[in-house]
């Protein structure tokens, strides 16, 4: 995206407080009313009024290329009474969705659109697909649908046939292979195929994403999932869902439920770069430290393995962190968890430290 571009000249003519360039030649803009419209850049510096600055919010969504205009009631947002415009490219209003909370296009092209407490779902004509009687609806793949009645989650798909009951705690979103992972009311999880509709049980304690803990940064290919075997929750897991929240047995598995890395580590965790994850060893004890204020971990060693899971860097160093290309292990040292940033996250104090070539090791 590009901010506040457009020629001194147009930024005067129109009162223009804020403008982003959202697609070719086109321009949202806010003005000195905090009114939203759109400009078009018709020639070189010329530009021509396309949506007229008359909406409380105007963003641009790029499944459609749709302009999506909102005037909300009472300059309210997300109440009963809000009309959503949808115009095309060239300032045509293609559909209008009046008396609502919120709209939201989801990667289908359709509209998840919630009233009176209530989500449904329409295509983008604005033509009914889903009656409005889920508490949400989330896309998992294609005709597909996520959807919760009450309390309970269930698969439904848009023709509101019901692939999986009402009957679970939770459903994940990352779909791989037609299965996504599912966990029922007594906290058991399953690998939910969609066109079979076989649930498959996975032998996990605990599935979450694979989103790190210990690393700034870190993050895995969408839909892995760390898991937990002979799971323990620890007196410490208001500090993060993680490495001190559980002990047990951890791994890594696909959003279908296939292993990726096996549950044979104490604790695992994505680095920056998803082709490696950093590992532990041993058995976790946690304590906090009055003198510094901060939770420490010891009683394991650190190492790194491949995707396949390969050992990269042996399990044998009191810590190790990912620097652009190179590990940084240490030996001997403290490993706390550091809450003294706006973002949180485990480090070390200490110890002797040195840096390994990721190159030279692959």
């Amino acid at each position: 995206m590009k901010y506040n571009l457009l020629p001194p000249a147009i930024v005067a003519r129109y009162a223009v407080e804020y403008s982003e360039l959202v697609y070719e030649a086109i321009t949202i803009f806010k003005n000195s009313d905090e009114k939203w419209g759109v400009l078009q850049e018709i020639s070189d510096g010329v530009f021509s009024i396309l949506v007229e600055p008359v909406y409380q919010s105007i963003s641009f969504n790029r499944v459609l290329n749709y302009i999506e205009a909102v005037s909300y009631t009472g300059d309210q947002w997300q109440v009963d009474g809000n009309n959503f415009y949808f115009y095309d490219i060239t300032g045509q209003l293609q559909l209008s969705v009046p008396g609502v909370s919120s709209v939201r296009i989801d990667d289908n092209g359709r509209l998840l659109v919630l009233k009176d407490n209530c989500m449904g779902l329409l295509n983008n004509r604005g033509e009914s697909i889903i009656a409005f009687s889920y508490v949400s609806l989330t896309n998992l793949q294609g005709n597909i649908y996520r959807a919760q009645q009450g309390d309970g989650y269930g698969i439904i798909d848009t023709s509101e046939n019901v692939l999986l009951g009402f009957k679970y705690r939770y459903i994940f979103t990352h779909v791989k292979n037609n299965r996504v992972i599912v966990q029922d009311l007594f906290d058991r999880y399953f690998s939910f195929h969609f066109f079979t509709r076989e649930l498959h049980a996975l032998p996990y304690d605990q599935i979450f994403p694979a989103t790190s803990n210990t690393y700034r940064g870190g993050r895995a290919e969408p839909g892995l999932c760390k898991v937990i075997r002979e799971c323990q929750e620890t007196e410490f897991d208001y500090y993060d869902n993680g490495m001190s929240g559980f002990t047990g047995i951890w791994g890594i598995i696909h959003a279908d439920g296939a292993v990726k890395i096996p549950c044979e580590y104490a604790f695992v965790d994505p680095f920056v770069n998803p082709r490696f994850f950093k590992v532990a060893k041993g058995n976790f004890h946690f304590y906090f430290d009055e003198e510094t204020g901060n939770l420490i971990a010891e009683g394991v060693k650190w190492g790194v393995v491949d995707a396949d899971n390969n050992i990269i860097v042996p399990v044998e160093f009191d810590w190790v962190q990912e620097v652009e290309d190179t590990w940084v292990v240490n030996r001997g040292g403290t490993v706390f968890f550091n809450n003294d940033q706006q973002e949180e996250y485990w480090d070390v104090r200490g110890g002797k430290q040195e840096v390994i070539d990721g190159n030279s090791v692959l």
